[in-house]
């Protein structure tokens, strides 16, 4: 996923996993999202991150800071007239498939009937204009009331009230990145998914089903929820238990349980009675050509191994989460492999990666399927064609750019058809 990929489906039953759209007072209430403030200089010190996990893990925890950092929203922190301003992790802001589809929907209507039949790119002032269209659309609608608005500004009195602003959304993406997704919606409606060893349209663009690659400041996560209600599973990273992992290929149900409260895990009270817990945050950023890929996920030990240089200026809950990376499909650091005679790169997150033989597979291994019909499952399934738990390099071409946003994870190329066959005359 992440943009959906890398995931088993039915763990999110058994965890309490609860998934809720985004509602319009919420995006109100948020206002546009923020951008993704990207390292351009990232591009030339690929082969420096590439040989040391050192640097590499410098750079992924300095990605992590930009992407939970608070950032000012529309509302203020209640509905009080002197209330402060309200602030959330910048990630928080960012758009799931519940804005984007409305944004698709009003740019396509906007069109002539003549652009709708020859599905003609929408103009950048539009593109533009549909954000702000979008921040502000809720009070235009017919269920919306000053009431509403009011009670949910009530709800979010509370640093963990504020926190569900959004809902627990399962990806979100950064303005950039939609942008990018409603640029080219010719392509990714009439996209037909080359093969694995066809070349690229060109040396720049490996992406065939998009307006040409992602740019640099396009962003994305993905996240795991679970409630609130009861005890979490925790897993042990340390260098033996995670081998035994590796070995078996998969994590298991947990080596323990925690409680953690909210001081300790970034959470989210949705109801009254429905709280829930941000166990791992897959986080995807563009500043290098082929992504750079990192995960987080909870930890009741998170000083150790994978957190043990973790920068203590992340504080409070962020310094609970431990994190892997990886920027490049072979893993160049001989003391960072996981098998010495295995030189593919390895990154997994024991929230996210629950299905059999799925604790050996790597983000950008799994994602090079992005805008195939290729998912997690297939890929674990056909060792044959995707080797060492699909983490070997196959493809010379990547469809939707790493991103399974079209296609077996939002399914947004089904989606933008349906509603264009929908909106186009006669």
């Amino acid at each position: 996923m992440l943009a959906a990929g890398c995931a088993a489906s039915d763990a999110d039953e058994t965890l309490g996993a609860v998934e809720q759209g985004a509602q319009p007072i919420d995006r109100l209430l948020i206002g546009k999202a923020a951008m993704y403030p990207a390292d351009k200089s990232m591009r030339a010190r690929l082969p420096v991150l590439d040989a040391s996990m050192v640097e590499r893990r410098k750079e992924a925890w300095a990605i992590v800071q930009k992407i939970v950092a608070p950032v000012t929203i529309a509302s203020k922190s209640s509905s009080a007239p002197h209330a402060a301003l309200a602030r959330l992790p910048r990630f928080q802001t960012w758009y799931s498939r519940d804005d984007v589809l409305p944004m698709f929907d009003r740019l396509f209507r906007a069109l002539p009937d003549a652009d709708k039949k020859a599905h003609a790119r929408f103009g950048e002032h539009a593109i533009a204009g549909v954000f702000p269209w979008n921040a502000t659309m809720a009070p235009s609608l017919a269920s919306y009331t000053e009431e509403r608005r009011a009670a949910r500004l009530r709800e979010l009195a509370t640093p963990a009230g504020l926190h569900s602003l959004g809902k627990d959304a399962r990806v979100l993406m950064s303005p950039s990145y939609v942008g990018h997704v409603l640029r080219s919606y010719p392509e990714i409606a009439a996209c037909q998914v080359p093969r694995e060893q066809e070349d690229p349209p060109s040396a720049t663009n490996f992406a065939p089903c998009l307006d040409g690659e992602l740019p640099i400041d396009a962003a994305a996560v993905k996240m795991r929820w679970i409630a609130g209600s009861s005890p979490m599973p925790t897993y042990d990273t340390s260098p033996s238990s995670l081998a035994a992992k590796l070995a078996a290929g998969k994590f298991g149900d947990g080596d323990g349980h925690a409680s953690p409260d909210e001081n300790d895990i970034y959470t989210m009270q949705l109801t009254p009675d429905t709280s829930m817990r941000l166990a791992a945050l897959h986080i995807m950023t563009k500043e290098l050509r082929d992504w750079a890929w990192i995960t987080l996920w909870w930890s009741s030990e998170p000083d150790t191994d994978f957190g043990a240089d973790r920068p203590a200026s992340l504080g409070s809950p962020w310094g609970h989460y431990k994190m892997c990376v990886v920027t490049s499909y072979e893993e160049k650091d001989m003391a960072a492999r996981m098998d010495a005679a295995d030189p593919s790169s390895w990154c997994s997150n024991p929230y996210l990666e629950q299905g059999e033989h799925a604790a050996k597979t790597s983000c950008i291994g799994c994602h090079q399927h992005g805008g195939t019909a290729e998912t997690t499952e297939s890929i674990l399934a056909a060792p044959e064609r995707f080797p060492r738990g699909g983490r070997t390099k196959v493809r010379k071409n990547f469809p939707a750019d790493y991103a399974f946003t079209t296609s077996a994870g939002l399914d947004l190329a089904a989606e933008i058809r349906a509603k264009i066959d929908a909106l186009t005359p006669w």
